[in-house]
């Protein structure tokens, strides 16, 4: 599955939830499907909800049913019936599961570069995480971002919130200098291999 046991851990405890790749290989090492129901009148989740969704999405399959989806296909289940009952797995019961149902919003790269520009205004720190995914959203994508909305969001945040919008100013011109920096470097890595 390409990861290590305590990750498989704290998601199958429902502490953590896993990300999109991480579910695919969670499901192709199974053999298990994941139906994620998107659509309009959907909630937000919650931190239980979130952690019962994980659960459910990373539960193994369970064998009696598989057992009795290969009786439906006509298959002989005898020899792997007899195994599960000598391990003495136990049947699951069946039981209805709420459907958790979850509100999705896409957003483009220049909120996203606001969305952690605003987590980075929580330290002022360029040396911690926030900052650093700051910079990663602006480096990958520092053609495409369109600066004129970005400053045009700033000032709306700035004159309902004159700390937070002039601390994201601040930080918009720390991440500026240091992607510039981070782009002349590969620049220059760039003609020296050549």
């Amino acid at each position: 599955m390409a990861t290590n046991q305590p990750a498989v851990a704290r998601v199958e405890a429902g502490r953590v939830l896993p990300a999109l790749p991480f579910i695919e290989r969670w499901m192709l090492a199974t053999g298990s499907t994941l139906t994620l129901p998107l659509g309009v009148g959907l909630k937000r989740l919650s931190a239980r909800a979130k952690s019962q969704l994980a659960r459910q999405a990373t539960q193994p399959p369970d064998p009696w049913a598989r057992l009795s989806e290969k009786r439906r296909r006509g298959l002989d289940t005898a020899v792997e019936a007899r195994y599960l009952r000598s391990m003495r797995i136990p049947k699951r019961s069946r039981q209805s599961v709420e459907t958790l149902q979850a509100e999705v919003q896409m957003i483009g790269v220049d909120d996203l570069f606001l969305d952690r520009l605003s987590q980075a205004t929580a330290t002022m720190n360029v040396r911690d995480m926030h900052f650093d995914s700051l910079v990663a959203v602006a480096v990958t994508n520092w053609d495409d971002l369109d600066r004129g909305y970005i400053t045009s969001r700033i000032r709306e945040i700035e004159l309902q919130n004159p700390i937070l919008g002039s601390a994201m100013r601040l930080l918009q011109r720390r991440c500026a200098r240091r992607v510039r920096d981070l782009r002349a470097r590969q620049r220059a890595t760039d003609l020296r291999s050549r």
